[in-house]
């Protein structure tokens, strides 16, 4: 199961373990490639924002790039990746 500890939005301290969770759950549902040579890390690159507003535009989410614990896109996240 995702969850977040704390909101991701690009430009804040976002957890490290919330970034690679993001990743993870993202690059399972084809939206997030991590860079060949480093693999999946827990640093929140413009890659996971740009999969996550892609996210949640084909999911018909308001596409803002960032996600709450519990929020829609959270609760999305969780429902496609079970």
């Amino acid at each position: 199961m995702f969850d977040l500890e704390k909101p991701f939005t690009d430009g804040s301290s976002v957890k490290e373990e919330d970034a690679r969770a993001m990743k993870i759950a993202l690059n399972h549902l084809g939206y997030y490639a991590p860079n060949p040579k480093m693999g999946i890390t827990a640093i929140p690159d413009r890659a996971v924002f740009t999969a996550l507003k892609a996210f949640q535009n084909d999911h018909g989410l308001q596409a803002t790039a960032t996600a709450k614990p519990n929020d829609q896109t959270v609760e999305m996240l969780n429902a496609e990746t079970e």
